[in-house]
């Protein structure tokens, strides 16, 4: 299986939103990587990075006027 790699193309055009999906793929990166005994600390990881980014991400959009924030917000629900 290929590793699972951030590339430049998937840039939102943030970078401390960009900088958040680089840290998933590195912890998705990890997971697939991972033994059965590291997995599961693995996904306890991407789980509460993924509150925390969504936090800030549904933050950003609130500030910039993002007119698709609701749609957005009921993806990461």
């Amino acid at each position: 299986m290929d590793d699972i790699r951030w590339t430049e193309a998937l840039s939102v055009g943030n970078e401390t939103i960009d900088d958040d999906h680089r840290q998933h793929f590195r912890l998705l990166d990890q997971l697939q990587h991972a033994t059965l005994g590291e997995a599961l600390g693995v996904v306890d990881a991407l789980v509460a990075y993924t509150e925390v980014h969504f936090q800030r991400e549904e933050a950003f959009m609130l500030k910039m006027g993002y007119p698709a924030y609701l749609e957005h917000k009921a993806e990461h629900e």
